[in-house]
């Protein structure tokens, strides 16, 4: 029945879930991580300490991000970068070691911030990085407060349109806003997998239907590209490693 609900008004469902007594957080735990929470108490606590030590909670490829951080023209004059849905906090390792910006890294997992607070203060990043235990779905800033959105795999969560909605307002004019999304690279997908994202991702769309409602949005596509096949191996290696541990 959950199913079939969030499947027909994803955002209706996800409301009442908090109508349900469950937080945000919860709430969402319970919308993507796990549909069935029944004889699972303790699912949540697993998977936080499965993803807390993997390299990244999502596949990313740091070669891909430099490759695309080229098509910034200027890039020397980003000096306020927001890292949404930071996690344990590659995003915000990457854009401090390859931009000269202050970060704001905003996630409501504690647990990963918790690491991330590690990380900044084993290496006197207090100046750059600011770390902020907040909801991406309600972002604390004031308008035009970043010239860079960073979101690496987390507008899911919320929606892509909804989020390209609620985060432009936070860009200063001429700002840039980086998204990596899950989506369809083939328009005849298997079967197997077509059930498996219905189920995970019943909004997933292709390449070009995103990149249209991004102009729709206001946006100005700068570059376009995919995800190489070496990001999901490493993330599934990483995986695979942390599930023996445990």
């Amino acid at each position: 029945w959950q199913q079939d609900f969030e499947r027909q008004t994803p955002d209706t469902y996800f409301n009442w879930l908090q109508t349900q007594g469950f937080s945000e957080l919860q709430a969402l735990q319970i919308r993507w991580i796990s549909k069935d929470m029944t004889g699972n108490d303790d699912y949540t606590e697993r998977f936080y300490e499965l993803f807390l030590n993997m390299q990244r909670q999502g596949p990313g490829d740091n070669a891909l991000n430099l490759d695309i951080l080229l098509h910034i023209e200027n890039s020397v004059q980003i000096k306020s970068t927001l890292d949404i849905g930071c996690g344990t906090g590659a995003g915000t390792q990457f854009l401090v070691e390859n931009l000269e910006t202050d970060v704001t890294a905003l996630d409501n997992a504690e647990i990963f911030l918790n690491k991330l607070t590690e990380w900044v203060k084993s290496n006197s990043l207090n100046d750059r990085v600011s770390i902020i235990d907040g909801s991406m779905l309600s972002p604390p800033f004031a308008e035009k407060r970043f010239d860079l959105i960073w979101s690496e795999g987390s507008a899911y969560i919320m929606g892509f349109n909804n989020a390209l909605k609620t985060w432009k307002p936070l860009l200063r004019d001429h700002g840039y806003l980086f998204i990596s999304e899950m989506c369809w690279l083939t328009d005849k997908p298997d079967s197997e997998p077509q059930r498996f994202w219905q189920d995970a991702y019943p909004d997933m769309s292709d390449v070009s239907t995103r990149e249209q409602q991004a102009q729709q949005s206001g946006f100005k596509l700068v570059v376009s590209k995919t995800l190489p096949q070496s990001a999901w191996d490493r993330f599934h290696q990483d995986m695979r490693t942390q599930l023996k541990l445990l």
